[in-house]
């Protein structure tokens, strides 16, 4: 009596990039959304007006979607770029002031941009991590 065994071979290959980029691109937008909160947190405040323009971007987030108006009702549109590099992830702001006030607030509230990128790591890898775990 012969034994005969079939095998099927699917290649999931596709399927699974897809649900990888999906993954990464789900990971990156939480990780802006939280660093834009830092940053807000800790940006110097005056009108509001840096502070409300503060957004991020990712492939999946343009970042363009904030709009804003000052104390005086003059409306503002946010933009900081449009991101097509997998994996990345920009915060910042098109205000004029923004890099004067990242670089040199004298009020002791500098680097809020690069803060919000840099002194979350434990948090940042928890999404990270979380998302790998689902």
């Amino acid at each position: 009596m012969e034994n005969l065994v079939a095998v099927e071979v699917i290649d999931n290959t596709k399927k699974y990039k897809e649900m990888l980029k999906d993954a990464i691109d789900d990971i990156c937008d939480s990780i802006g959304n939280r660093a834009e909160g830092h940053a807000k947190d800790d940006c110097p405040v005056d009108t509001g007006r840096l502070r409300a323009s503060i957004t991020y971007a990712t492939k999946k987030h343009s970042g363009f979607s904030k709009s804003y108006t000052d104390k005086d009702g003059n409306k503002f549109s946010n933009s900081i770029g449009k991101v097509t590099e997998d994996g990345a992830i920009y915060i910042g702001s098109n205000v004029e002031y923004a890099e004067e006030n990242e670089l040199y607030n004298p009020n002791g509230k500098s680097h809020f941009l690069r803060n919000a990128a840099t002194q979350h790591s434990a948090e940042y890898k928890a999404v990270v991590l979380a998302r790998m775990n689902a």
